[in-house]
């Protein structure tokens, strides 16, 4: 009775073995591309991009170790993600293919996405239009006159401050980069011209960022997912509303929305790194101050690559692709690294420090699939010439010695914590 008991328990304990060896996402009968196996059934590696503390420097810290192509799991979907650039352009241009700037929509597609879902838990067209339509470096007009009397309200009010005052620069450069946006781009109607409806602007801008920076946290996966995803959708509502109210023909809200959300989150992220590296770099402020605007856009892309600001992007293969021997089948999600680009101890000795003399337009990099980065752009120009307009008035020094805000990411990357800066008031006239 017992022998058969114990072989009737074996032949159940085999049959489960063999079960679970089928169900589980092996990359080592799924891809040849060299990688991680996934930590969990459902979830796959989201816990190691967890425990790295952001997917970015997850990626980097995974082609440190695997090379130019390395593989992980969203799921039980098989990710690539890719190191190099020539690689992410053998994809961009052999493909047919749906673009992602921020993993949430694509999060939400994969482990959100079932038929039978219920549709508040789903990201809203609107949602996914905004997380998807990122375009950061668009080239337009830039009306000078009216954005040196915004920089100059600025300077009026901070040389009304004591030299001992500490002041909250990435509080005042994304509220400056709201109003100039606001003011400049905006303000078809005159809207923005009552500071009360930029607040409304500012208010809306800030509670939606904040909600996508949480949720690139990849909660979307927690018990609160559902909740989250919906507060996302109503977060995005609220600013499309804002601006809709902003103008007569509300047609066209959606798509200047999504331009503005992310031209807005670009000029913000640049122009708070960059008074951060001042503070820290005596020798970048006088490059601001000479007010040369080519000096001053190579600054703006060393700061641009060394905080990786547009950290990745992902797309799903429409398309056969076939990587240094490794054949990534239609359906793979794929990634473009940027982040292990330009923190590439081999391309940019010492990638974590930053260095004037370094211009990363002279090798291959993902900054060559962003047009306007030569400084054309509304968003490169307009933070040349407010730090070339505010170095000319004052010198910058850190409030607190040692001290780095670390890294963020929403849809670019962020100050994580407030970077508190001193003034020192030069003689330098503040109308000039």
């Amino acid at each position: 009775m017992l022998l058969t008991f114990l072989i009737f328990a074996g032949c159940v304990l085999l049959v489960l073995i063999y079960l679970l060896w089928l169900l589980w996402p092996d990359t080592r009968t799924v891809t040849t591309v060299p990688g991680l196996t996934a930590v969990n059934l459902s979830l796959g590696n989201l816990s190691n991009i967890r425990d790295a503390g952001s997917l970015p420097k997850f990626l980097s810290e995974l082609h440190e170790e695997y090379g130019p192509i390395t593989s992980f799991w969203l799921g039980q979907y098989l990710c690539v993600s890719l190191g190099q650039i020539n690689y992410m352009k053998m994809v961009e241009k052999r493909s047919s293919t749906k673009t992602y700037e921020t993993a949430l929509p694509l999060l939400s597609e994969l482990l959100l996405g079932d038929a039978d879902s219920d549709p508040s838990t789903l990201l809203t067209k609107q949602t996914k239009a905004l997380l998807t339509g990122f375009q950061p470096f668009v080239i337009r007009p830039l009306d000078r006159d009216l954005l040196n009397h915004l920089v100059q309200e600025l300077i009026t009010t901070w040389k009304s401050m004591g030299a001992d005052d500490h002041l909250p620069a990435t509080e005042y450069m994304n509220a400056l980069s709201i109003k100039i946006y606001a003011r400049l781009v905006l303000n078809g109607e005159d809207y923005f011209s009552d500071n009360k409806n930029v607040g409304a602007l500012l208010s809306a801008y800030r509670q939606l960022s904040s909600k996508i920076e949480e949720m690139q946290g990849l909660s979307l996966t927690g018990a609160d997912s559902d909740s989250l995803v919906e507060s996302l959708n109503s977060k995005v509502d609220l600013f499309i509303q804002v601006i809709q109210e902003s103008r007569s023909n509300s047609s066209d809200c959606l798509s200047l929305a999504v331009q503005a959300f992310g031209e807005i989150c670009s000029l913000g992220s640049l122009l708070s790194w960059s008074l951060h590296y001042i503070t820290v770099n005596d020798s970048l402020g006088e490059v601001f101050r000479k007010r040369d605007s080519s000096c001053a856009r190579k600054a703006l892309r060393e700061v641009f690559r060394l905080t990786a600001h547009i950290p990745y992007r992902c797309r799903i293969l429409q398309e056969e692709v076939n990587i240094l021997g490794h054949t990534l089948e239609s359906g793979t999600v794929v990634f473009s690294a940027h982040s292990a680009v330009f923190w590439n101890k081999e391309l940019f000795p010492d990638p974590q420090i930053f260095q004037m003399e370094r211009d990363i337009t002279d090798i291959p990099s993902p900054l060559s699939s962003f047009k306007g980065l030569d400084g054309d752009s509304f968003v490169f120009a307009t933070a040349s010439e407010v730090l070339m307009r505010l170095m000319r008035n004052f010198n910058l020094r850190p409030a607190f010695a040692g001290d780095h805000p670390g890294l963020r990411f929403g849809l670019t990357s962020r100050p994580q914590s407030e970077v508190w800066i001193n003034l020192v008031k030069l003689e330098a006239p503040s109308s000039e």
